[in-house]
C-alpha cells in the first residue's frame, strides 16, 4: 500500500462510525456515516439511504462533513 493510501486509510478508520465528506478521486464527494472494515474498502452510507463502497485508493480526502 502506497503511504498517501496508508494515511487515507488511518483517515477512514478513525472516522468510523462518524458523518463525514468523502472526496473521490473522480471529483465526487458523498456525505454519509463511514464504516470501515480494515479491508481497504469503506461504507458510506448517505443521509438519504444511499450506501456506497468506496475502496480506499479512491479516496482523496476525509473530511467533516
Amino acid at each position: 500500500m502506497q503511504p498517501a493510501q496508508q494515511i487515507i486509510s488511518k483517515a477512514l478508520s478513525s472516522a468510523d462510525g462518524e458523518t463525514v465528506s468523502v472526496h473521490l478521486s473522480s471529483g465526487q464527494t458523498i456525505e454519509g456515516t463511514v464504516t470501515t472494515d480494515g479491508d481497504g474498502t469503506a461504507t458510506v452510507t448517505e443521509t438519504g439511504g444511499t450506501v456506497w463502497t468506496v475502496p480506499a485508493a479512491y479516496v482523496t480526502a476525509v473530511g467533516v462533513a
